[in-house]
């Protein structure tokens, strides 16, 4: 039927996307706004920083590297970094704190290992606690060479993942070459529980070079777009896109802030809880535009859905990679933990809630952000400017609605990279693919870390 009248003269949908504006901002107003999700509990950030931790040492101690070499230096501070997040989160950690000590220890940094051994004696829950937190401290930065006094702080130690590392180090000093020895054989068992994370993260990136070389072939081969030029241009226009952004926005807000003040108050959510206001609000976007643009359709053509694949998981193994280091080089400034996948993915500690986080990153929230991002906001840019300025401010738009500062940049590039891939395919279905693998190897990489 055309396009749809243009907004000034469709006096009912302006006043309903201005009753819905108001609407969204008395309830949040009434119910908190941008009242938080009640997410994990300092103390289950604390742990999972911890394990992120641990599983760098147990790197170290798979390689076989000497901490003083640079593959070993690098891998301790990789530890340090998320011991550091995981005593920012939760101070009173004391197993996070000598843990910590252990690895300045092992770093050669004895004024911030005094540090954090002193801080773990203060926040010792126990007598018998302090005193092992003590006797260590007098062991690894004091004077004291007393086998008895170490062997006092030995079994709080010996819970500790860094524990063989120094201690071995500590009966080297004593002259006792077995006990050194024992704690080397520990530490090889320890290396062992992180054996199958590492084959896991080989085979991650080995399937990510093989997406990677996909995309290579697939550009070196100069496919062609299989669009066809001459289809006609969406059903609505730039007013009815910003409707959209309006209503996505402030369903995300409400459903967020009843979540956070009604049912779930106190609780950590699982994952599929924790994305509810994102489906909801993308829903709720695109329902809008759908109803009021004659049940318009979006864009999903699935005549050449081989293609659109097969270019989809490439161009997600290309700008993967890019978009993580260029994150990671972000990071350097910020925290090692920015991905907004990350906090769902600590309140999902069960298998079940897993695996609907993994459904519902790598199936529910692509299909509704790349109809939403590029099925409405892109064409409707599209139609008015040039494709770049379309692909740029879209992209924009889907960086800013990540709300991640560390993120932006990595954010935007992926979004420029789902535009050209709409432009290039015609369908929806390319940019959801690689949206979709994308999220897919964040996860994966966040199993093998935090898991």
């Amino acid at each position: 039927m055309g396009q749809s009248p243009r907004f000034l003269r469709e006096p009912v949908r302006r006043a309903l996307i201005i009753a819905a504006l108001a609407a969204g901002l008395l309830i949040g107003l009434r119910v908190g706004w941008l009242a938080p999700l009640s997410g994990p509990s300092p103390a289950r950030w604390a742990v999972l920083y911890r394990h992120a931790g641990d599983t760098y040492v147990r790197m170290l101690y798979l390689s076989g590297a000497e901490p003083e070499a640079p593959v070993g230096r690098r891998l301790l501070q990789s530890a340090l970094r998320y011991y550091l997040l995981s005593s920012k989160t939760n101070p009173s950690d004391v197993e996070t704190l000598a843990s910590l000590g252990l690895v300045w220890l092992a770093l050669v940094r004895g004024a911030e290992a005094k540090q954090a051994f002193g801080n773990a004696v203060l926040q010792a829950q126990t007598g018998e606690q302090r005193r092992q937190l003590s006797a260590a401290l007098q062991v690894f930065l004091g004077e004291q060479h007393d086998p008895g006094l170490f062997e006092q702080a030995r079994p709080f130690l010996a819970k500790l993942t860094p524990g063989p590392l120094v201690m071995a180090a500590v009966y080297d000093r004593f002259g006792r070459a077995d006990l050194a020895d024992a704690e080397r054989a520990r530490a090889e068992r320890e290396a062992a529980a992180v054996r199958p994370r590492m084959v896991a993260l080989v085979v991650i990136c080995g399937v990510l070079a093989l997406a990677a070389l996909t995309g290579i072939v697939v550009t070196l081969l100069r496919w062609r777009a299989w669009a066809d030029p001459s289809a006609p241009g969406p059903a609505w226009g730039v007013p009815q896109a910003v409707e959209a952004l309006i209503l996505w926005v402030f369903l995300a807000v409400v459903v967020a802030s009843v979540i956070a003040r009604t049912a779930f108050r106190g609780m950590e959510l699982v994952g599929a809880v924790a994305v509810v206001p994102s489906l909801v609000a993308g829903c709720g976007a695109i329902a809008w535009v759908w109803g009021t643009s004659l049940k318009a359709r979006f864009g999903w053509d699935l005549s050449h859905a081989m293609r659109s694949v097969l270019l989809g998981f490439g161009a997600a193994g290309v700008l993967t990679p890019v978009a993580l280091v260029l994150e990671h080089l972000l990071q350097r400034t910020w925290r090692p933990v920015e991905h907004p996948l990350v906090p769902v993915f600590a309140a999902a500690s069960d298998p079940v809630s897993r695996a609907a986080l993994v459904v519902v990153a790598c199936a529910a929230i692509p299909a509704l952000e790349e109809t939403l991002f590029r099925g409405i906001v892109y064409r409707a840019l599209r139609a008015t400017w040039s494709p770049l300025f379309a692909a740029f401010a879209s992209a924009l738009i889907f960086a800013v609605g990540h709300m991640s500062w560390v993120g932006f940049l990595p954010y935007l590039l992926i979004g420029l990279m789902l535009a050209w891939l709409y432009e290039r395919s015609g369908t929806l279905l390319a940019p959801a693919v690689a949206h979709s693998t994308f999220n897919g190897f964040n996860l994966a990489i966040l199993l093998v870390l935090f898991g």
